[in-house]
């Protein structure tokens, strides 16, 4: 703005001079005031746009330091309840994961039943489950019934156990897991209705 005004006020001169109103050194101050203002602004500008440039890399250096704190934050898919923790703050995270998460909200018995028997299980059918270290037994419903046989040895290492037998999981969602939720892997006894 400043810069505009000079160069009219210049260009006055020159035209003054040229008809023989004003002094030639009248007319020089006001050309270098003009060139002055011109290179003032010029060189404003330029700060101006380092200045930018400046502000433009700290909001990229801001905006990559926020995506790596949102790295940096575990969320689990679902809700439930931490019942291990597998790494730690500055850990290397493989195969295992962070953390062994539980839905205690959909609590369920793992019942091994002989090869044998699982003919007479169904899905559907009402089972017991019972363990001194509840305090009261729970019922639910078999859900499940895995398709694969495994043998006793590849599930325990109890060294008294029938190692030939072969057993199949049957999946039994309990109707209130509540009373169950602070005993994940607990070891119950489950009798499965006709």
């Amino acid at each position: 703005m400043l810069a505009d005004v000079a160069a009219q006020r210049s260009n006055r001169k020159q035209d003054l001079l040229g008809r023989g109103l004003a002094s030639s050194e009248d007319a020089e101050q006001a050309k270098g005031d003009a060139d002055a203002g011109v290179a003032s602004c010029k060189a404003r500008r330029a700060s101006a746009s380092v200045a930018q440039s400046r502000i433009s890399a700290a909001a990229a250096r801001v905006t990559r330091f926020e995506t790596e704190l949102e790295r940096s934050f575990v969320r689990a898919p679902f809700s439930g309840r931490v019942i291990d923790v597998r790494r730690r703050p500055g850990e290397i995270v493989g195969m295992e994961g962070v953390l062994e998460l539980a839905r205690i909200d959909q609590m369920q018995a793992i019942a091994e039943v002989f090869e044998a028997d699982v003919r007479r299980v169904r899905v559907g059918q009402r089972a017991l489950v019972r363990s001194p270290a509840l305090p009261q037994d729970l019922t639910g419903t078999v859900t499940r019934i895995r398709p694969k046989v495994q043998k006793l040895d590849q599930i325990g290492d109890d060294p008294v156990a029938r190692k030939d037998g072969r057993i199949v999981e049957v999946e039994i969602k309990l109707d209130d897991g509540r009373a169950a939720a602070n005993l994940t892997n607990l070891q119950v006894e489950v009798e499965i209705g006709r």
